[in-house]
């Protein structure tokens, strides 16, 4: 943020809204995951970026808002900000969870599963879109199915 005026950092003051302070902070945290996920080798990177989202209109990627764009850093967590949880909301979902879940319930702690398995699970636990929140129910789908095609499996916590 500072660039080249690092000298001036201890004088500066910065005012501004709630809001976009928000999104200094999530456009931080997705640089610096980038920066650890790229590494000490740029030339050896072994990340792939992915980018689902509502409006994206990538002719325009020069006025596009970061904050709006967002991105998963990577090893962090994501979690939904407002997932449904009234009973009438999500009785049908729970029903079905209950089912999908009920061979997972011996004595052992971890899971290895398909990416699909995850999928299911995600979309019986459907939550509120929150502007600034990086969870987006259709973007988390999306992102394990990229994981998946890519051969990766997931490990479940019981």
């Amino acid at each position: 943020m500072y660039g080249y005026r690092q000298e001036l950092k201890n004088v500066t003051r910065l005012f501004l809204p709630e809001h976009i302070l928000k999104d200094f902070r999530a456009i931080h945290e997705a640089d610096e995951g980038i920066r650890q996920a790229i590494g000490d080798d740029p030339k050896n990177i072994k990340i792939k970026p992915v980018w689902v989202g509502r409006k994206l209109k990538p002719t325009r990627s020069n006025v596009l808002n970061p904050a709006e764009i967002d991105a998963f850093a990577p090893g962090s967590h994501i979690f939904p900000a407002a997932p449904l949880y009234k009973a009438s909301d999500v009785r049908e979902d729970t029903e079905k969870l209950n089912k999908l879940l009920a061979r997972y319930q011996d004595n052992n702690e971890y899971y290895e599963v398909d990416i699909d398995v995850l999928i299911k699970i995600l979309s019986h636990t459907r939550s509120n879109p929150v502007r600034g929140c990086k969870w987006e129910d259709k973007r988390v789908k999306q992102v394990l199915k990229q994981l998946k095609a890519q051969g990766k499996r997931s490990r479940f916590q019981n």
